[in-house]
């Protein structure tokens, strides 16, 4: 299934994209799917971000060339690296980085959407909570990561993560 968070005027609302337009969703599908009967025409919906995230949580040096091109090691465990609520941004929205920035970098990454609270889950269970995956882009003051020696600012600001613009659930997330 393809979940889309939708603007249908004034009126914000969960859907899923199918041939013939948007179904549109009486919840959002991460608490029931329940659908109210309305089907818009794609023309007539403006597709925003389709999460309502709190947060985003990274993996740092997560593949080889990657690795290699900044110089690094393979770490021994995850490095992790959060994002806040400001750097969202939907699929075609616009990145700003402000003046003292001299280099930007971006890393297409395939993200997943959280469909309840998480914690000590079992990596068999780990489905559970996925409610899918999306396009994400992590957009990176590099400049301003290597002066820091840590990434919140370099990787947080505002608009620094364009995600969408669906969320599906096609996608095997376990290989």
């Amino acid at each position: 299934m393809k979940y889309v968070r939708v603007a249908l005027g004034d009126e914000v609302r969960w859907g899923t994209w199918e041939e013939d337009g948007v179904h549109i969703l009486a919840k959002a599908p991460y608490e029931e799917l329940v659908y109210d009967g309305r089907v818009a025409a794609a023309d007539q919906c403006r597709l925003l971000m389709p999460a309502e995230p709190t947060k985003i949580i990274c993996v740092g040096r997560n593949y080889f060339d990657h690795i290699a091109e900044m110089g690094s090691q393979v770490p021994e465990e995850p490095v992790l690296f959060m994002k806040g609520p400001n750097a969202f941004n939907c699929h075609e929205g616009s990145v700003h980085a402000p003046a003292f920035v001299t280099r930007l970098d971006y890393e297409g990454e395939l993200a997943f959407v959280v469909r309840k609270r998480a914690r000590d889950v079992k990596p068999e269970a780990f489905e559970d909570y996925i409610l899918g995956y999306t396009c994400f882009n992590d957009i990176t003051a590099r400049d301003i990561q290597r002066k820091d020696g840590q990434w919140t600012r370099g990787k947080g600001m505002d608009g620094f993560a364009p995600v969408g613009p669906l969320v599906t659930d096609e996608v095997d997330g376990g290989d």
